[in-house]
């Protein structure tokens, strides 16, 4: 089977995309920062796809990251979201696009409440290095409720969701 140059660039962005996407996985896990190369190189994975998008496509996906980053910057200002969350969201939200923005707002929210749900009622093993629960890392002076998030992980969830049905118009 011989690929053309527009399928290689895409297995290419969506390759950067993935790993990008562990990337901050991890990194946000383990010290509750993400890299700002993490969202630069979801950008690069993104822009190596644009020869094999239709214009319309890439612009959407565009407008849709445009969008993400404009709410994000308004949560961050009120303290509602950090900053790396934020630009890692608005970079997914380059590949989500308005045809897959749904299926990434979904999924990442369904993900969002599962490790919600287990950071308020189980002391989770180690992940990383770091006790992801909200009972071990509060302080007297941080309420349970108010712990710290990992939310690239559920971010990274509705990216590979996203990733995944752009792999599916290969077949």
């Amino acid at each position: 089977m011989i690929l053309d140059f527009s399928t290689v660039m895409f297995l290419i962005g969506v390759g950067l995309c993935g790993a990008a996407l562990g990337w901050a996985a991890i990194s946000d896990a383990k010290r509750f920062v993400i890299p700002n190369r993490v969202s630069l190189l979801i950008f690069a994975g993104y822009l190596c796809t644009v020869p094999r998008f239709e214009p319309e496509l890439w612009l959407t996906g565009l407008a849709a990251g445009m969008l993400i980053l404009a709410v994000g910057v308004f949560l961050f200002a009120f303290r509602m979201a950090g900053g790396g969350d934020v630009k890692l969201a608005a970079a997914i939200g380059l590949w989500a696009g308005a045809g897959h923005f749904g299926p990434f707002v979904m999924v990442a929210s369904a993900a969002s409440l599962l490790l919600a749900i287990a950071m308020l009622t189980t002391p989770l093993p180690r992940l990383f290095g770091r006790r992801i629960s909200a009972i071990g890392m509060h302080s007297a002076a941080q309420p349970a409720l108010r712990a710290p998030m990992p939310f690239a992980l559920p971010l990274a969830a509705g990216g590979f969701w996203v990733l995944r049905l752009h792999l599916m118009s290969l077949v």
